[in-house]
């Protein structure tokens, strides 16, 4: 049942050849190519960005829009859910919130440990950097909750539902591994959430998506946004669900943020650049590197300091992806585990990824890891917006 309310559209949308038809799901928009072989474009507010002119630097700092920021969500919802990981994007969002004295209602964070350890490459980021931080922002904000959620409780509602009937390959697209439903409903089954919504409260869960994708074209610095993330709000399209999705960074709300967000960083990489600096450090994470104007490679990891005010270089951090979006070291479950709530999800999985390269969306190591490998398929390959040039 589609809702009344548009909760989708502010997360970009899909276009096929010349039709002008919004589109507001990746495989609905790769089956339409299989019948007219017409390309597939994301738009992702692309005159709204345009008119805000990215080759200006705006004058506020970042600092100046993060807290703007702050202070749009909070006036936006009711009640603030933050999804936490403890990483970067999302730490910034937790200091910008207790910098402004702006209290969030709830931290949300998702771990494996009951199937794997305290010590997994995903629970270990939460119990070492995030549960501290959480910690210290309680005793400013004692009536913040707290919600540590297994992600393994999760999946036996999800999988074994007969209302909500999962189907991955709807209700997935990127986000192949099992712990990935986290992103789209790991607070489906929290009753809290559906008890605000019928009181007529509106739940805003914010996301740390996402820090700018920067490039360089012909030797100009461009940055664009990508449908990595854009099925986190788009789900609200085809099911009813209590929250509200909120991108922290990519939001048609505040263009600027992610245009000064460039500027700062395309300078920092150019600083980079004039002394000659070589990282390379996890320079084969290729979804987390910036390669700079040299071809020299660097990883937001060393360089997330330059937009985030409040982060410490070197806290403690398992790396991103690099090897496949289908089972990798961070979850391996789909090839590792024979558990039998899996096995329909599997199957809709190799579906999603036969349709992906029927359409040639498939993704293969080459774009992951920089390999030589362009057979294997890997995942589902992102689609990219326009350019927006920051130089002219």
């Amino acid at each position: 049942m589609l809702l009344k309310e548009d909760k989708w559209s502010q997360f970009g949308h899909y276009l096929v050849g010349n039709d002008s038809t919004p589109i507001y799901h990746l495989k609905l928009a790769l089956e339409k190519r299989k019948t007219t072989n017409d390309r597939v474009r994301f738009n992702f507010h692309d005159k709204l960005f345009v008119s805000a002119n990215p080759a200006i630097e705006p004058q506020q700092s970042l600092l100046e829009l993060y807290c703007e920021r702050v202070r749009q969500i909070r006036a936006k919802y009711d009640y603030v859910v933050l999804y936490y990981s403890g990483g970067a994007d999302s730490h910034n969002i937790l200091k910008c919130f207790e910098y402004t004295d702006t209290k969030l209602d709830e931290i949300v964070s998702f771990v494996d440990s009951s199937y794997k350890s305290k010590d997994s490459k995903i629970s270990s980021e939460i119990y070492r950097v995030a549960l501290p931080e959480v910690i210290q922002y309680q005793q400013k904000y004692p009536d913040c909750k707290y919600s540590l959620i297994e992600i393994r409780d999760v999946q036996n509602k999800l999988f074994k539902d007969p209302v909500f009937k999962f189907d991955l390959y709807q209700d997935t697209t990127y986000h192949l591994t099992p712990f990935g439903i986290m992103h789209y409903y790991g607070l489906y089954y929290e009753d809290r959430f559906h008890r605000m919504h019928e009181q007529g409260k509106k739940v805003g869960v914010v996301q740390g998506i996402d820090k700018v994708r920067l490039h360089h074209v012909n030797g100009k610095w461009a940055f664009s946004m990508h449908d990595w993330s854009s099925y986190f709000g788009q789900k609200h399209y085809f099911r009813n669900f209590p929250t509200h999705d909120e991108f922290f960074y990519w939001s048609p709300d505040l263009p600027s943020l992610a245009i000064k967000q460039a500027h700062v960083a395309a300078k920092y990489m150019d600083y980079l650049d004039s002394i000659s600096a070589n990282h390379p450090y996890r320079d084969n994470e290729m979804a987390n590197v910036v390669v700079r104007k040299s071809g020299k490679k660097t990883n937001w990891e060393y360089a997330n300091q330059s937009i985030y005010p409040f982060w410490q270089q070197g806290t403690f951090s398992t790396g991103k992806t690099f090897e496949s979006y289908i089972s990798n070291a961070r979850d391996n479950t789909l090839t590792s585990s024979k558990d039998e709530i899996l096995a329909p999800y599997k199957t809709a999985m190799i579906k999603t990824l036969m349709l992906a390269r029927e359409t040639n969306h498939h993704l293969t190591p080459v774009w992951l890891n920089g390999s030589n490998d362009t057979n294997t398929v890997i995942g589902i390959r992102p689609i990219f917006a326009m350019n927006h040039f920051i130089e002219i």
